[in-house]
C-alpha cells in the first residue's frame, strides 16, 4: 500500500462523501447549513470503528471508518456513508443512539 493509493482512497472517499451529503440535502433529509460551517474533510481511519462515523472540530468535518483492515484499503458502501451522515447531523434520533464503536 503507497502513498498513491492513501491519495486515490481519500479522494474517492471525499467524493462519495459529497455525493451522499448532497443526496440528503436534496431529500431535505439534512439542511446544507450543517456543512457549510466546514471547510475542510478529513478522512481518518478509525481502527476498532464498527460503522462511519463522523465528528467535528473547529471548521473541519473528520469522516471516520476502518479504510485499512487487514492490510487492503475499502471505502464504506453509499448507505453506511448516509447512516452516519443522519446520525452526526441528528445524534438524539433513536437509531443513532443504537451505534457504537
Amino acid at each position: 500500500m503507497g502513498r498513491g493509493d492513501l491519495e486515490r482512497l481519500r479522494r474517492q472517499a471525499g467524493d462519495r462523501f459529497r455525493i451522499a451529503a448532497s443526496r440528503l440535502c436534496s431529500q431535505g433529509a439534512i439542511s446544507a447549513a450543517t456543512f457549510r460551517r466546514y471547510n475542510r474533510l478529513i478522512v481518518q481511519n478509525g481502527a476498532g470503528a464498527t460503522e462511519v462515523g463522523f465528528y467535528n472540530q473547529g471548521r473541519a468535518l473528520y469522516f471516520q471508518y476502518v479504510f485499512t483492515e487487514g492490510g487492503s484499503l475499502a471505502l464504506p458502501d453509499a448507505a453506511d456513508i448516509r447512516e452516519g451522515l443522519r446520525c452526526f447531523a441528528s445524534p438524539r434520533r433513536r437509531d443513532c443512539s443504537l451505534r457504537g464503536d
